[in-house]
């Protein structure tokens, strides 16, 4: 992903308009280009406190930084589910496909015994 398009996701990702693969190459440029991180972070600070400017709440956490992490490691987290989900439903694919194959090697064995 280049930087101008992570930039230009930057809105819908806020809003969790990205599909889990965009957000998994959305994340991944975030963890390695630090200056589109600058720029997530800004806006995130940008957009939640506009949100919460006018919330009287003492007990407020405005380490506006520190919930933008944990959303991204609450993704990056999704994202590993996901791709283990994906990687056990291959191996159940390929399990039940070579059991239907030999079920079918024995049924031949019977009748050809027969």
């Amino acid at each position: 992903m280049r930087c101008l398009e992570f930039q230009q996701q930057i809105n819908d990702f806020l809003d969790d308009r990205l599909t889990i693969a965009q957000t998994g190459v959305f994340v991944e440029h975030a963890d390695t280009c630090q200056e589109c991180m600058e720029e997530l972070e800004l806006r995130y600070m940008i957009r939640v406190g506009i949100l919460e400017q006018d919330r009287d709440d003492r007990d407020m956490n405005y380490d506006y930084s520190q919930r933008l992490k944990r959303i991204l490691e609450r993704c990056r987290k999704q994202i590993r589910i996901r791709y283990i989900f994906r990687i056990l439903k291959y191996s159940l694919s390929t399990l039940t496909f070579w059991a239907s194959v030999a079920l079918i090697l024995i049924q031949l064995r019977i009748w050809l015994a027969g």
